[in-house]
Order: structure tokens, then C-alpha cells, then sequence
């Protein structure tokens, strides 16, 4: 039985006291129902996946249900973040020190903003989505890091959000801005038109300027050939209880970079894009992933 009111997502660490404190106070001042802990939320799902504690009891109901159908989603969930890890150095060694990381999800271990610093100390970091949990943990962590802000926003509506005074404060887009779209494209639908949504956010890009994406597919996957009715079932599941989850073709996951030149290896399964040297081979995914830039 899901709790009302204690159920709260905390952090561990060494300012978890701290950071849980500030956090707690944001969430607390929201308006009534703004808060739905009764309400699955995919960032609070892959959370859980990934052995955080940033989840409710919903989430961690429907990610068990989602895993015995399917368990590839965990690895899914850790194979997204690890390339989210590997695109970020990459861009950063690149020379790249502005990143805008939309759908952002909740702050954990190896963060956009932790990798790029570690390259390149002074680069500048948005986080973008539109969770309140997610906003309160972010706002709460980052609180004293000038480098790096969070931002209330919906990339459904690029106009307005590419208009938000902080990110227009933060960002310099006459240089380099590295868009992230790492795991979330999915959740759109048709209707929502992604492909449109990324070339709003192409069109405002000076050249130089990079576009990733990790998308899950229904097609060419070594998992879904074993299990293709346990995917469909999973998708399913999750759908009724969470969000929109919309499988689409590498041909339609390709179709997101028009008007930007693919960066090697191109639009490839998730674990093999740039893996680190050394690495072993990850459970293989349905996830396609790809970095391109503006020329």
C-alpha cells in the first residue's frame, strides 16, 4: 500500500541531510495534486532501476512489473546512462563546454554536469524537465554550483522553452551547445511530433553544435528477435500505468537528425556507440543511440 505522505524520495551521501532538507522544502510548497505519488514517472522508474532511492512506491510497482517481463528495461535504464556518460566526454574533449540536457530525469552518479567538469571545469550545464520531484532534488543538489541550473520546462513546447530567461542567461548560443535527448524522445508520441521538436531546437543551433539521442526501437535487436511478445507486453504495462512509450524503426529514430551530419559510428545499438576501451560487451538493448552536429 503506497504512503500518502511519507513516501518521499531521499538521497544518501554526504550532504544527504542537507540535500534531502532543501528538497523536501521545494516539494512542500507545491500546489495540492501537484505532487502525484500514486502516479508512476518514468525518471522515478529508471531511478529505481538504477538502485537510487529517488522513487515512490508506484514507481518501484510498476518497475518490478515492467523487469519480469521484460528485464533487458533495467539494463536499458543502465546502458542509457552509461552512454550518457560516454557522449558528454566525448563533447567535452571535443571542446564543447555548453550543454542543455532535456528530460533530464533525476540527479545521480555520473550526471552530465559531474563529466563535463571533470574535462573542462568551467562548462555550463542546463537541466531541463517539467517532474516535480525531479526539479526538487535537482534545484537541492546543485544549489551552489554557479556552473550549472535547472529549469522548469516542457521540450514539447521548444519555443517557449528556449525563450526561458535562465537558459537564455546561462547559455551563450552564438558558440557551441551540445542538446541531449537521452531516453526521452520515446515517450512522445506521433501527435507530439519529435521529429519537429528537434528540429526546433536544430534551427536555433549555432554550427559546431551537437545533437544526441537514445531512442528504443522495435526492430534489428538481438533481444526483441528472442522476445518479441514480452517487449510488446512490457510496452503495455507500462503504458497503461505510466506514460506513452513508442517503439520506432531505425529508419524513424534516423529521421530525428535531419539536417545534421551523424557523428561515427552513426546511429548504432547503445552499447556499442564509442564504448570505453576495455569495457566489456553490455547485455545488448533495444535502444538505438547517435551524435550529430550542425555543420
Amino acid at each position: 500500500m503506497p504512503r500518502a505522505v511519507d513516501d518521499r524520495p531521499s538521497v544518501v551521501g554526504a550532504a544527504a541531510a542537507e540535500h534531502n532538507g532543501k528538497a523536501r522544502a521545494w516539494l512542500a510548497g507545491l500546489p495540492l495534486g501537484a505532487l502525484e505519488p500514486g502516479r508512476p514517472n518514468p525518471a522515478r522508474i529508471d531511478n529505481y532501476w538504477m538502485g537510487g532511492r529517488d522513487h515512490f512506491v508506484a514507481d518501484r510497482v510498476l518497475g518490478d512489473a515492467v523487469a519480469e517481463i521484460a528485464p533487458w528495461a533495467v539494463q536499458a535504464a543502465l546502458a542509457n546512462r552509461a552512454f550518457l556518460k560516454r557522449v558528454v566526454r566525448y563533447l567535452a574533449r571535443s571542446g564543447v563546454t555548453q550543454f542543455l540536457d532535456l528530460g533530464a530525469g533525476l540527479p545521480a552518479a555520473g550526471a552530465a554536469h559531474e563529466i563535463a567538469h571533470q574535462v573542462t571545469p568551467g562548462a555550463r550545464v542546463v537541466y531541463v524537465d517539467h517532474d516535480p520531484v525531479v526539479l526538487a532534488h535537482a534545484r537541492a543538489l546543485l544549489s551552489r554550483d554557479p556552473r550549472t541550473v535547472t529549469v522548469a520546462a516542457d521540450l514539447r513546447d521548444p519555443a517557449c522553452l528556449l525563450g526561458d530567461a535562465t537558459i537564455q542567461a546561462h547559455l551563450d548560443f552564438g558558440r557551441p551547445v551540445a542538446v541531449l535527448f537521452v531516453a526521452v524522445l520515446h515517450f512522445l508520441t506521433a501527435a507530439q511530433d519529435p521529429r519537429g521538436i528537434v528540429a526546433a531546437f536544430r534551427e536555433v543551433l549555432p554550427p559546431g553544435s551537437y545533437v544526441a539521442i537514445t531512442h528504443v526501437t522495435d526492430v534489428d535487436s538481438d533481444v526483441q528477435a528472442r522476445r518479441p511478445a514480452a517487449t510488446r507486453r512490457a510496452v503495455r504495462v507500462y503504458e497503461e500505468m505510466a506514460a506513452p512509450l513508442v517503439l520506432r524503426t531505425p529508419e524513424q529514430i534516423h529521421s530525428l537528425f535531419d539536417g545534421l551530419d551523424l557523428i561515427e559510428p552513426g546511429l548504432v545499438p547503445v552499447h556499442r556507440w564509442r564504448p570505453d576501451h576495455g569495457s566489456r560487451c553490455e547485455v545488448p538493448v533495444p535502444v538505438l543511440a547517435g551524435l550529430a552536429q550542425r555543420t
